[in-house]
């Protein structure tokens, strides 16, 4: 039960990130198109997986409420997976995305708000089929996700590289990313954890990783509430290695 409410939780405040990131992308004046191009990206991505992760919070709903044994349970047990792997498909997919931002500012917004939907259904559902494939919740799944947050965390971590020299990346977005790449890190431990990677002879509760989940989206959703106030003021924020036109601006603007 305590599972279920926190992946519920973690579900709205992914929700809730989204719209505040929408807030910063949807601005339209004073952002750099290559800024503007990773919050539309950003947005997109969890737009998507938070929509897929309520779904799927739904459909468990109605299988811990009916049971096992019931139709419910039995289609949340056959499906978790391909939900699983799809959103994680989608995550993997933007992360590496991301590092092509040089390249994504030179694209109409528009184009990036319906190309980009497009390409995490796309990626969603050849991921969902993997997941389906693979027909159940059991260790191997879990190890399968723990290799594709380790993936992740690869291209975020280059993301974040690029950003800093190439400029592509706001300095509020940057320290977004920073966060969600330590919340990956600790999700390769986790996941790993719990199918008994590391022989220690005790698993972490499966409530676990809700936890620190939820903590990353409050962290994110923070910083992002302070770029969208300064987006709507018309504040300049440079990368986190630009100069300010003023260089006697504070660090976070």
């Amino acid at each position: 039960m305590l599972t279920l409410v926190l992946q519920c939780v973690v579900a709205a405040l992914t929700v809730a990130f989204t719209a505040v990131a929408a807030g910063v992308a949807r601005v339209r004046t004073g952002l750099p198109d290559a800024h503007r191009a990773a919050w539309v990206v950003v947005t997109v991505d969890f737009a998507w997986r938070g929509a897929f992760l309520v779904v799927q919070n739904v459909a468990a709903v109605l299988a811990f409420r009916q049971g096992a044994g019931t139709p419910a349970y039995a289609f949340f047990v056959r499906w978790a997976p391909a939900f699983n792997d799809g959103r994680a498909f989608v995550a993997v997919a933007t992360a590496w995305g991301l590092t092509a931002l040089p390249l994504l500012a030179r694209v109409p917004v528009r184009r990036l708000w319906t190309g980009g939907s497009a390409a995490a259904l796309a990626v969603f559902a050849v991921g969902g089929y993997v997941g389906w494939r693979g027909g159940s919740i059991s260790d191997p799944h879990i190890g399968f996700l723990a290799l594709l947050n380790a993936v992740e965390l690869i291209g975020v971590l280059l993301t974040l590289q690029l950003g800093l020299y190439r400029h592509t990346l706001d300095r509020y977005l940057w320290v977004c990313l920073c966060v969600y790449a330590f919340h990956l890190a600790l999700n390769v431990a986790w996941l790993s954890w719990t199918v008994g990677f590391f022989a220690s002879g005790w698993y972490p509760p499966q409530a676990g990783g809700m936890y620190y989940t939820a903590l990353t989206y409050v962290a994110a959703i923070a910083i992002a509430r302070r770029r969208r106030a300064l987006a709507r003021s018309g504040a300049r924020v440079t990368s986190l290695l630009e100069l300010p036109a003023d260089h006697r601006e504070a660090t976070f603007g």
